[in-house]
């Protein structure tokens, strides 16, 4: 705390110390500055984006009903009207208004490549009613561009479609033309008829959305009957807590037992628990990234120590207190931070856009369609990265403050000492302790979280317990870095003096090596993590497909498309005179103990005739019994996330009432941290009255032209992939590198801060060096091998750093394979170490530092010997 009168004499010393260094070291100050904004900005991107892929998963809805206060939608599959009806008669005495929707996935082929949009279905005529009970009964559809046509005449069109001004400029629709889809299994012409009709007035009308209404939708995408989720919006003024409470019992009284009534704070909640384990891992990645940076604010405020030891004295020698000076040093620190997070959050519009769409592709293979770049740069979130970044600035510069606080009067007698020395035995204690601290977390048992998984706490505490022994024992060894490169260090004597400096290393010696041994110890544990996630999900994917061709909606590639192709195309597919053996399989969402997941509908004689599942154990020896409708399989994130096994029951509710499940058989499975429940297809038909096909296997006879038969098919069913077994793989695999894009971003990050704080090391002490380096170049040292003196300081901390990191990697990729990844994803992997690709890692590492350490060193090796700093 500052005590009263001082906050001038900090002032005044402030602009006399510290403002009249960073003047005179303009380069360095930017430079420190952008680094620490670099960091802050991807701390803050990460926020802003994960912030963004909660808030799309209930934006759709917004654009079309408003803010809902309740949702209703089934346990298993679709409602159908007579849920509608139950629904509204439920609240026939309340002022709700209701939404029946069904959603779908449509696209648009482009000259390369196709648009997804989320395709909506809302019952136009609830939306005019909504208008006119809200007093808004004169405002025309907003944004429509056809004059004198009202709802009627919309629904009177049959295939009438509204789109985003942003979505219709950028294919240059016009209102009343005809554009071709693809939905489901067929390509289908609607018009377009304008703008959307927008309800809420706040709501995004850039999102990738089309409108349409619901009976027109059910009846071209052939789901006659059936409801998505029913959207339930009260008047503002009846949005009271009492009033809340009324209508939430009257819809649990009229439950049949089969709906899952939300609340619209309980919605958000079941998107963000969806995308908790991703959330959490990218914003783990960018706090790594974040302490990289004030690592180098650590060594930049120890190195003005270093180099204002006089002024320190004579400052103490003045009257200055300990206090006061400690004072102004964490000052300096807390502006440093104050004034790189606003940099940070300036640049993070930029980089908050390139991470946007890394995650949007993530959550959509993974989770939900997702393609909003909208940011909401949220006063929470930019606030957190700003606070963060002072007080981890404050905390990085206590003990250079500390260092400058105690700095005595004598010492304006030794000119030549370097602050910063620490006892070396105290690195070998933190290394035992924080090795035993490590070691201790691995064990510690998951805390439960909202996605029915684990957070894996004792994981992320192992893990930063593992950086912070690697650290020390860098720290201690690098005294001995002399002695074990003595042989090289006798017979060049440049070798020898850079060598030498690490006999007594300074604080800048052991932040530049923590920076670099952070760095590569977080890429080197994403390269063993994904290199064994490629390794297991490669040889599952050899196992699982093995048909011919594979039969699918072209917008299935998104988690949450309900789009799927219909009995009739999918029996004339299977009974094409070329396919020997085929199968579909139908796929629905689930509802069980409150969580959401998916049911797989098999079929149980092919699965006998056909073995391809990857069994966890034995493989069942009762598949059969699937066929009852009393047996199913499940995956093994199925299993993590509801705590059942082989041998246990599970309760689901459906139409026909609740059904209990024995469970005879665990698969893997990588497609979701969900996880799935299998059951006969012919059960789940009668459970969810679909018998629609979400995918189509097909084995060809040994003599068909396999390219000539999916070129025939492609013809025929242009709204369907159809993918050959080699070409699905290539899909599959290049998925899965699209969702480690943003791992690999922030891994780059990560490096990228780690060299620039080994240049700032060398520059610091080089300044440091000058009545050295003056006197090494009159005894007759040329240039090149002075340089080469920093050179071999640099390489010998970088090599060390490299060594200490990729060791690091291997301990954290165990740590993230079997503690974090199965806690948060519920999949076991097999271990992988990818020893070409650390090898690149530690090459690419060396060569960087050689650069700049090059580039520095040859830069010093020039200066002027009494040039003042």
């Amino acid at each position: 705390m500052i005590l009263p009168g001082e906050t001038k004499l900090l002032i005044h010393l402030a602009q006399r110390v510290v403002v009249r260094r960073w003047t005179q070291q303009k380069l360095k100050t930017l430079a420190l500055l952008l680094v620490v904004a670099l960091g802050v900005s991807v701390f803050l991107s990460i926020g802003l984006t994960n912030r963004a892929a909660i808030n799309s998963f209930s934006s759709f809805t917004g654009v079309v009903a408003g803010e809902s206060q309740y949702y209703v939608r089934s346990t298993i599959g679709s409602l159908d009207l007579a849920d509608a009806r139950s629904v509204r008669t439920a609240l026939i005495k309340t002022e709700a208004s209701l939404f029946p929707t069904l959603e779908m996935m449509a696209s648009v082929e482009m000259a390369e490549s196709q648009e997804n949009y989320k395709l909506i279905g809302v019952d136009f005529l609830a939306s005019a009613s909504h208008l006119y009970r809200t007093s808004q009964a004169n405002r025309e559809l907003q944004g429509s561009r056809i004059e004198n046509m009202g709802v009627f005449d919309y629904l009177a069109q049959g295939n009438s479609l509204f789109a985003p001004s942003s979505v219709a400029s950028r294919h240059q629709w016009q209102a009343g033309d005809d554009i071709l889809f693809n939905l489901g299994s067929e390509q289908i012409e609607f018009r377009y008829s304008g703008e959307i009709p927008l309800i809420a007035s706040d709501a995004n009308s850039e999102l990738p959305l089309l409108v349409m209404d619901l009976y027109a939708l059910a009846r071209l995408a052939d789901r006659v009957g059936q409801i998505d989720r029913i959207d339930i919006t009260l008047p503002s003024e009846l949005r009271t807590q009492s009033y809340l409470e009324k209508v939430s019992n009257l819809l649990e009284q009229a439950n049949p037992g089969n709906w899952v009534i939300e609340s619209n704070a309980e919605r958000i909640k079941t998107g963000s628990a969806m995308t908790l384990a991703l959330r959490s891992n990218l914003r783990a990645l960018s706090a790594l990234s974040l302490l990289i940076a004030f690592l180098l604010v650590f060594q930049a405020l120890d190195s003005s120590v270093s180099q204002r030891r006089e002024e320190i004295a004579s400052l103490r020698s003045l009257g200055v207190t300990v206090r006061q000076i400690r004072l102004l040093w964490l000052l300096e620190a807390a502006v440093i931070g104050a004034l790189g997070g606003v940099a940070g959050i300036a640049l993070a519009s930029l980089t908050a856009r390139f991470f946007s769409g890394m995650v949007n592709e993530t959550v959509n293979a993974l989770y939900y369609f997702t393609a909003d770049d909208t940011l909401d740069y949220a006063y929470g979130e930019i606030g957190l990265a700003w606070v963060t970044a002072i007080a981890a600035s404050i905390l990085a510069g206590w003990f250079p403050a500390r260092a400058a606080s105690l700095t005595p009067p004598a010492q304006l007698l030794k000119k030549n000492a370097l602050l910063g020395q620490a006892r070396r035995a105290i690195f070998g204690k933190i290394a035992v302790l924080t090795g035993v601290l490590g070691a201790a977390a691995y064990f510690l048992p998951p805390l439960p979280a909202p996605n029915g998984h684990g957070a894996p706490i004792g994981g992320y505490i192992s893990a930063l317990a593992a950086n912070a022994c690697a650290i020390s024992i860098g720290c201690f060894a690098m005294e001995s870095l002399p002695l074990c490169l003595a042989p090289l260090a006798r017979r060049y004597k440049s070798f020898l003096i850079g060598l030498s400096r690490f006999r007594k290393p300074v604080a800048r010696h052991r932040l530049a090596l923590g920076s670099v041994t952070v760095a590569v110890g977080m890429t080197a544990a994403m390269v063993v993590l994904i290199g064994s996630f490629e390794k297991t999900v490669t040889s599952w994917l050899e196992q699982v497909i093995h048909a011919d061709v594979y039969v699918r909606s072209k917008q299935s590639q998104s988690a949450e498309a309900k789009n799927a192709i219909s009995k009739e195309i999918a029996q004339a597919i299977t009974s094409e005179t070329q396919v020997e053996d085929s199968a579909t399989i139908s796929r629905f969402s689930i509802n069980i103990y409150g969580l959401d997941t998916f049911i797989n509908g098999y079929d149980t004689d092919y699965l006998i005739r056909k073995p391809h599942l990857s069994w966890i154990g034995s493989p069942p020896d009762n598949l059969e019994s699937m066929k009852t409708g009393e047996s199913a399989i499940i995956s093994e994130s199925f299993q993590e996330r509801f705590n059942v096994g082989i041998g246990d029951s599970i309760d689901i509710s459906t139409v026909l009432g609740e059904k209990t499940l024995r469970i005879i058989g665990i698969q893997s499975d990588f497609g979701n941290e969900s996880g799935s429940l299998g059951v006969d297809q012919i059960v789940l038909e009668k459970w969810t009255a679909r018998d629609d096909a979400q995918g189509i296997a097909l084995h060809l006879k040994s003599d068909v032209d396999l390219e000539a038969f999916v070129s025939d098919l492609e013809t025929r069913y242009p709204a369907l992939e159809i993918s050959p077994n080699r070409v699905l793989k290539d899909q599959a695999t290049a998925i899965f590198h699209q969702t480690f894009a943003i791992t690999y971003a922030l891994e780059g990050v990560g490096l990228f801060i780690s060299v620039i704080g080994l240049g700032a090391m060398l520059f610091s002490l080089t300044l440091e060096r000058r009545v050295e380096i003056s006197a090494l170049l009159r005894l007759g040292m040329s240039r090149a091998s002075l340089a080469s003196v920093g050179i071999t300081e640099a390489l010998a901390l970088s090599a060390l750093g490299i060594v200490l990191g990729i060791m690091l990697g291997l301990v954290q990729g165990w740590i993230l394979i079997y503690v974090v990844n199965k806690q948060a994803f519920g999949w076991t992997l097999s271990l992988s170490i990818p020893w070409n690709s650390l090898l690149l890692l530690g090459f690419a590492t060396l060569l960087a530092g050689l650069f700049v350490s090059w580039r520095i060193s040859w830069w010093s090796s020039g200066l002027p010997a009494q040039q003042e700093e």
